[in-house]
């Protein structure tokens, strides 16, 4: 037997169940909350690059300018930093040459500390390639949680309505499907900035993090009076 419920719980799958158990309905519902939280990490990568007439040349020089940034950038206890990619190639444009580059990545939950860093290894000769704020791990953590706990108050609040609508009551959760949804790192892609640019300002704004919960519920018959 199926029975059709208004727009409120369109999508809502109901099913009986057992010739034995025929007053029991199992009613699949599922809710979606949100809740805002502030970025409160920084990251910003940084690039080196040089050309020379050999490759150990331009190798030589990038591995300079690395070495040199991460000295600095160690100097800052409230810095994380990790190197990334390597790469050397030959160019014939504008001129036969080869390449060298290699990138430093920054992470800070102090930003004017990271960002004056970025500044003084600007004037050492890295150039910003992406900059951004994002949610701490364990920030973006308890903004799903904080979610979740929303969703499945929306959850149960349907669940009863549609008992209401169909003149039953909300048993209780038989089973409970739990989806957190973290906003991907905001990193802001850049043009290259040369040595002698300023240094690139940051301003973190709120950013969404969602959860999805999804449950079969059980349905009795309602008590009669």
């Amino acid at each position: 037997m199926r029975f059709f419920l208004p727009a409120l719980f369109a999508g809502a799958l109901l099913t009986m169940v057992g010739p034995a158990r025929a007053a029991t309905t199992i009613l699949h519902l599922s809710a979606t909350a949100s809740v805002k939280a502030m970025p409160d990490e920084l990251d910003a990568e940084l690039t080196a690059e040089a050309g020379a007439h050999g490759p150990a040349e331009a190798q030589n020089a990038v591995n300079t300018m690395i070495g040199k940034g991460l000295a600095a950038a160690q100097a800052v206890p409230a810095v994380t930093t990790s190197t990334g990619s390597y790469s050397v190639w030959y160019v014939t444009d504008p001129h036969p040459e080869w390449r060298a580059q290699q990138s430093l990545v920054l992470s800070a939950r102090n930003g004017p500390a990271l960002l004056g860093l970025v500044g003084q290894l600007q004037a050492q000769g890295l150039a910003v390639s992406s900059l951004g704020w994002r949610l701490a791990d364990e920030t973006g953590k308890r903004a799903s949680e904080r979610a979740q706990v929303i969703a499945l108050a929306m959850l149960k609040g349907r669940a009863e309505a549609a008992a209401k609508v169909l003149g039953m009551r909300f048993a209780g959760f038989r089973e409970v499907w739990l989806t957190p949804r973290v906003p991907p790192l905001p990193i802001q892609p850049m043009a290259l900035m040369a040595a002698r640019a300023a240094v690139p300002n940051a301003v973190p704004a709120e950013t969404t993090v969602t959860a999805t919960v999804e449950a079969d519920v059980t349905l009795e018959p309602a008590p009669q009076p």
